[in-house]
Parts: structure tokens; C-alpha cells; sequence
């Protein structure tokens, strides 16, 4: 594995037993680096680009969490060479993102009040819509961002490859302290193999914090699960 060398306070390089998503390996020599965006402690970092401070082997993989993502542009604009170039340079990457900027935005929006328990939300069957609204929002802002050209840049005309899909199996959290969680889940399972699969081909893998059970259902996932 090379050598991981990160910015301070943007991004911080993982301990080497920290090698997991979910509790499931998603590679015996991955590693992790996470980058926290919009965060008041973030605001405050002058932004290092990573493509200065990395140096890794071809084959690592790379998880990147944005932490709290919104549909504003300012949040993943920044990182958007540094991204390109990792993926230009082979490096297989993982991009997970929450939403609970956009989510509470988007349920005060619909005079509904956000509800918690234990620093977890509880998503009802009122809320839930606008939960799934906002993270496709933030997807979508994603997929925006993601398939620019980057202009003016050297890397001018890159593309990525950007996939998601149904990798994350949900399940409920059921009763916490006699409160019901109602559409609040947890991960059960992740499809490694086919996030794999796609990684080798040189896509570039995006996970949003839902998850579907294998009944149909829809799950509101705390960002922080998925990212192990």
C-alpha cells in the first residue's frame, strides 16, 4: 500500500486496522480517507488539494465521505480535480454522502418537524417523501457536479464515470427506548462484489444514505453506517 499523506483538518488519513465499510471488507487492501464538508469545523480549513498531498498505489481504494451534503455547489466544487485526477490516475473511489442539511431544509420547507431521539432522526410516513426528495436531491447534485469538464484546469475534458444503484440493504430500527423509528434504518447488507466489480472497471461508486429492504421498503440511513 502507498503511502497516504493528508491535509490537516480537511482530511485525515485512517488507521490501518480501519480498512472496512459497514463492518464488511470491500477490499483486503483498501484504505480510507474521508473529507467532512459543511461543517462549521471545515469553513474554517484552508482547503489543501489532495492531488498535492497523495501518494498511493493504483490499486487502493479510496472512500470519500461528504458528511452532511446539501445541493449547494460551493460543498463538493472544490474537490472536483482532486477527484478526476484520482480517477484518472486508476485509483478506485467510493463516494458516500448524508443529506440532513437538505433533509431539514426541505422538511421545514413543508412545516414538518424535524424529530430525534438519540441524535438519530425518526422518519415517519409524513416525512419520508420529503426525506427520499432531498437525498435524490443531493444525488443529483452530485451527478451534476461530477460529469463536468473541468475547464481551465489540467484536467480539461476528463470524464467520470459515476454509478449508484440499490448496493445498501436497509432494515428498521424498530422501538428505541419505547420510540419507534418508523422509516429510520440501519444497514443489513452491502453488495461488495458488485461495488467491486464496477470499481475495476473504473467507475466511480456513488452511495446516498438510503437503503431498500427485501420487501420493498424504504430506508432514512445515518451516513455514518455506511461509512463504517
Amino acid at each position: 500500500m502507498g503511502e497516504i499523506a493528508a491535509p490537516a483538518g480537511l482530511i485525515r488519513a485512517p488507521s490501518p486496522e480501519k480498512k472496512q465499510i459497514s463492518g464488511n471488507s470491500m477490499n483486503a487492501d483498501a484504505a480510507r480517507l474521508r473529507i467532512s464538508c459543511g461543517s462549521p469545523k471545515v469553513d474554517k480549513v484552508r482547503p489543501v488539494g489532495l492531488a498535492d498531498q497523495i501518494s498511493v498505489a493504483p490499486s487502493i481504494n479510496i472512500q470519500i465521505v461528504f458528511q452532511n451534503a446539501s445541493s449547494e455547489t460551493h460543498q463538493i466544487h472544490p474537490h472536483l480535480h482532486d477527484i478526476a485526477l484520482l480517477n484518472h490516475l486508476g485509483i478506485k473511489l467510493v463516494i458516500l454522502h448524508g443529506s440532513r442539511h437538505n433533509i431539514d431544509a426541505q422538511l421545514a420547507k413543508n412545516k414538518i418537524e424535524s424529530r430525534f431521539h438519540d441524535n438519530t432522526r425518526i422518519t415517519d410516513s409524513v416525512a419520508l417523501p420529503f426525506v427520499v426528495q432531498a437525498i435524490n436531491e443531493v444525488k443529483t447534485h452530485f451527478d451534476a457536479q461530477l460529469s463536468m469538464g473541468l475547464p481551465n484546469t489540467p484536467m480539461s475534458g476528463s470524464e467520470i464515470s459515476l454509478v449508484g444503484g440499490n448496493f445498501v440493504t436497509g432494515m428498521p430500527l424498530g422501538v428505541i427506548d419505547g420510540v419507534d423509528m418508523q422509516h429510520s434504518g440501519k444497514v443489513r447488507a452491502i453488495k461488495h462484489q458488485a461495488i467491486n466489480d464496477l470499481l475495476q472497471l473504473n467507475h466511480v461508486v456513488l452511495l446516498s444514505n438510503l437503503g431498500f429492504s427485501r420487501t420493498g421498503e424504504v430506508f432514512n440511513l445515518p451516513a455514518e453506517e455506511l461509512a463504517g
